[in-house]
């Protein structure tokens, strides 16, 4: 049977994989897949499984910095920006001054007011409490 993003997501939602090991089949056909769609796919259901994991981050962090398409780029920066907006700033910040897509750009811009955001609620919230 064809492995695909759609049939990893369905697996996971049937219980009939965690969330560590679905992420590691649509990684490995993110790195396998020279189908740029695909890729995609696969990115866009990494956020519907929710997994957070540190090496979730990092091979997000090294799609948006390193990868030819922008559509890939794009679908990372939306990962990052739901699943881990406590990380997002440094790579933000270097996709910012590195990115030539203007759509990118603009997702980037709206991630960057949204940890902006994040941090003054968390100042306020701290500063009621103390």
């Amino acid at each position: 049977m064809l492995l695909t993003p759609n049939k990893i997501y369905e697996d996971f939602r049937n219980n009939n994989l965690d969330k560590t090991t679905a992420s590691k089949l649509l990684i490995s056909l993110i790195d396998n897949s020279k189908n740029d769609v695909i890729r995609v796919n696969c990115v866009e259901i990494i956020e519907k499984i929710g997994h957070k994991d540190q090496k979730i981050f990092k091979f997000l962090e090294n799609l948006l910095i390193s990868y030819a398409n922008k559509q890939v780029r794009l679908a990372a920066i939306n990962v990052i920006k739901s699943n881990f907006l406590n990380k997002a700033l440094p790579p933000m910040i270097w996709a910012i001054q590195n990115e030539s897509s203007i759509h990118c750009l603009k997702v980037i811009n709206s991630a960057l007011i949204r940890i902006i955001e994040s941090l003054v609620n968390s100042y306020l919230i701290f500063a009621i409490l103390f």
